[in-house]
């Protein structure tokens, strides 16, 4: 398996004009830039959330149809918990 991972953050709280969603996508588009690709090149997304099917809709509100999908609300632990997965 090989993965290729970006990193980013969002200026957050210097969106209050963005939805949940927006700030997702500042995130992911800047992550994708730092791992130097594009969405195209993304075949699975995973993502810690707080309403149920949330990469569900992350993934429409992108436009994308990645194979795998993967999500959790562990509290502060989710994104460890995504990492281990």
């Amino acid at each position: 398996m090989a993965v290729i991972a970006g990193v980013a953050t969002t200026d957050y709280p210097n969106h209050p004009d963005l939805t949940e969603l927006g700030v997702h996508a500042i995130a992911a588009d800047r992550a994708l830039a730092d791992a130097g690709l594009s969405w195209d090149d993304v075949d699975g997304y995973a993502s810690a959330g707080m309403l149920p099917m949330h990469v569900v809709q992350l993934c429409e509100y992108f436009g994308i149809h990645p194979a795998y999908l993967d999500e959790i609300n562990t509290g502060g632990s989710s994104f460890e918990v995504l990492l281990e997965h």
